[in-house]
This record gives structure tokens, sequence and C-alpha cells, in this order.
């Protein structure tokens, strides 16, 4: 018995096309709190992007003037020596004998990054894996991104 109440409809959808905005709430950090815009990034940007190996492919701002956040879906830069692993070193890392079937490595190419912007520099606070459209939509949580390991992804992909 459902108690005289109807059944609740369950709907769906598909989205195929970039929004034109998003609104963030409840996050503890209260300036990245609100609606972000669609815009097309400066060549500045572009190029503090280009730095840490990362191109935008959708780049939203906080619509609040003088605000320092954006949300971004990044493709990284895939390090080709990272990925030419011998035999030997991808079955000791991995425990597998030869003629066994390996997984393929953990390595998601696009990112969905909430930063700070200013100061020549683009500083990540939070991200989560970039396989939709919508940030934060279905599985994917947001995870803090720790200085540290931000500082040094950035250090080593100048290097």
């Amino acid at each position: 018995s459902l108690g005289g109440r109807a059944p609740r409809a369950r709907r769906s959808c598909y989205v195929d096309e970039p929004a034109c905005g998003f609104f963030v709430a409840g996050s503890s950090v209260k300036a990245c709190n609100g609606v972000f815009i669609r815009r097309n990034p400066s060549t500045a940007t572009m190029q503090l992007y280009a730095t840490s190996g990362r191109q935008p492919l959708l780049y939203y701002a906080h619509m609040e003037r003088g605000s320092e956040w954006t949300m971004a879906l990044v493709e990284t830069r895939t390090d080709a020596a990272e990925d030419e692993d011998s035999e030997e070193e991808m079955d000791e890392r991995y425990g597998f004998n030869r003629g066994h079937a390996r997984p393929p490595k953990p390595r998601p190419e696009r990112w969905w990054y909430l930063s700070q912007e200013g100061s020549g520099r683009v500083l990540d606070r939070f991200r989560h894996i970039g396989d939709t459209i919508v940030p934060g939509a279905g599985a994917p949580r947001w995870s803090h991104v720790h200085a540290a390991s931000a500082s040094a992804a950035a250090a080593e992909a100048a290097a």
C-alpha cells in the first residue's frame, strides 16, 4: 500500500551539449558557492593551463565580479615514457605472469577541476574524473586536491 500517494515518477534525460552554466551550493568554502557561467578562456588562462600540461575543453567562470573561482573540464597530457613500461615492470607492478591479462592502467585523461585563478597561477582545489560534461553528475564525487600533490604535478609537468 502506498498510503494514498501516487507512485513517484522516475525520469531521466540525456545531455549531449555543454550547459550554459551551473549553480554550486553547499560547499563549506563559501566563496566557491554560486553561479558559474560558460566562457571562452583568455589566452593568458590557456597559457596557465598549458604550463601544467593540461588543455581546457570546457571552461566556466564564477559569475561574481572579481571572483577567482573557475570550473574546467581539462584534458591532461599523457606521458609517453610512463606508458612504455617493459613487460617485466608490468608483471612486477601488477603481480601478473606472462600470458595473463593485465588490467589497464587507471589513468583518466579528463578531469573536472574547481580552481582558483590569479597572480599568474591556477590553484586546483577540488576535482573528479571527467567522464561527463555535467560536473558532479552520477557516481563521481568531488575530492580535495592536496596542495603538495598539485604542486608536484605542476612541477613535474613543467620539467
